[in-house]
C-alpha cells in the first residue's frame, strides 16, 4: 500500500526519527546493562567482610575454649594464688 498522507521526504524523515528514538533506548539499555555488570563485578568491599567473618569466627572459637576450660583456668590460678601465699 502506498502511504497516501505525505511526501516521500516527509516518510524519511519520520523514519529517521524513529531511528533516532530507537539509538538513544538502545544506549539507554546499553549504559544500563554496563553498570549493572560493573556492580556485579565490583569486589572493593568484600575482602573485608572476609577479614570481619575469619575474626568473628576466631573469637566464637576462644569464647567457647574459655567456656569448656574455665574450670581448669580456675584451679590453675587457684594454686598459683595459694603457692604465693605460702611462700609469703
Amino acid at each position: 500500500m502506498k502511504d497516501v498522507g505525505g511526501s516521500p521526504a516527509e516518510g524519511e524523515r519520520r523514519k529517521g526519527e524513529e531511528d533516532a528514538v530507537v539509538n538513544t533506548l538502545n544506549a539507554l539499555v546499553v549504559r544500563a546493562q554496563n553498570a549493572w555488570f560493573r556492580m556485579r563485578d565490583e569486589e572493593s568491599g568484600q575482602t573485608l567482610v572476609e577479614y570481619g567473618l575469619i575474626i568473628a569466627l576466631i573469637a566464637l572459637a576462644c569464647v567457647a575454649a574459655l567456656g569448656f576450660l574455665s574450670g581448669k583456668i580456675q584451679d590453675l590460678f587457684s594454686k598459683t594464688g595459694n603457692q604465693l601465699n605460702n611462700a609469703a
